[in-house]
C-alpha cells in the first residue's frame, strides 16, 4: 500500500498483518480529506486544502538531554531505521 505525503507523492508502506480490521475499510478520499488537526484551519476540511504548505524536508530531530550520545537525525535517517508500515485500526467515535 502507498499513501501520499504532503506533496502528494506516494510513500511505500508494507502491510502489517497483525493490525487488520475485518470491518469495511473507510474510503481513501474520506480518510485523507477530513480531520480534526487545526494547524491548517479550524474547519474539518481546511487541513486537506491547506496542508500542501507543509514542508517535511528538511526536518531534523534532536535527541539530547540525559543521554550518552546526543545526536541530530535527519528525517530520512529515521525512515531507514523504521520503515513505514500500514496498519488498519477500528476506531469508535465517542464525541457524539
Amino acid at each position: 500500500m502507498t499513501s501520499p505525503d504532503a506533496k502528494g507523492q506516494k510513500l511505500a508502506a508494507t502491510t502489517n498483518t497483525k493490525f487488520v480490521a475485518l470491518d469495511k475499510v473507510t474510503p481513501f478520499k474520506d480518510i485523507t480529506s477530513y480531520n480534526n488537526f487545526y494547524e491548517f484551519g479550524t474547519d474539518n476540511v481546511d487541513p486537506a486544502q491547506n496542508a500542501h504548505t507543509l514542508r517535511p524536508r528538511p526536518w531534523k530531530i534532536s535527541v539530547e538531554g540525559e543521554i550518552k550520545n546526543a545526536k541530530v537525525y535527519e528525517i530520512d535517517e529515521i525512515l531507514k531505521l523504521a520503515p513505514l508500515e500500514e496498519r488498519i485500526y477500528r476506531l469508535r467515535c465517542v464525541e457524539g
